[in-house]
């Protein structure tokens, strides 16, 4: 119940990047290639790095476990009117209509032998979102059945910058860049 934000100026083409070469050893054992399709130069977030991290990297893995051998996991960043959505794209079985609206509860799993054959705690998506939501945003997907499913983590937009923003220290608390 209890998470401690380190709050900063993130710039989410960095966080992307670190976060796919991390991921991409669990993505070698499954056979799946993890590819960044697209970012926005110069756009950052304020928030924790390693929270968001953290969900980069639930919802990177969740669409490893489920995408079939020799396939690629696609990762984006788009720019919205107020926000920056990362998406994460797989080519997996989709998600059935009758589990979309449990996909975010605590230890939810769906209890087929396959998804059971994964592994995890079912808490890897309830993680995400509250994450995500701590920091403004949220966490959604679509998802079709034969196709993938791709979820979105939204996060306000901070703005962007054509150089990472100067450190200063103001009463302990991390000021860098506008906003």
């Amino acid at each position: 119940g209890k998470m401690d934000f380190r709050v900063e100026p993130v710039a989410l083409a960095s966080l992307v990047e670190q976060t796919i070469a991390e991921n991409q050893p669990f993505a070698d054992k499954y056979n799946v290639r993890l590819s960044n399709v697209g970012t926005v130069a110069g756009a950052w977030v304020r928030g924790d790095p390693d929270r968001l991290s953290q969900v980069l990297t639930n919802l990177i893995s969740n669409a490893i476990k489920f995408s079939p051998r020799g396939s690629t996991v696609e990762v984006a960043v788009k720019r919205g009117p107020a926000d920056y959505c990362i998406a994460v794209s797989d080519q997996g079985p989709g998600i059935p209509e009758e589990l979309r609206d449990r996909i975010f509860e605590k230890f939810f799993q769906s209890d087929s032998p396959d998804t059971r054959k994964k592994g995890g705690t079912g808490l890897g998506l309830s993680i995400a979102r509250t994450i995500a939501r701590r920091h403004g945003g949220d966490v959604g997907f679509e998802s079709k059945i034969g196709v993938g499913t791709t979820f979105r983590f939204t996060l306000p937009a901070q703005g962007t910058i054509a150089r990472p923003p100067t450190e200063r220290a103001t009463e302990g608390v991390a000021d860098r860049g506008p906003g």
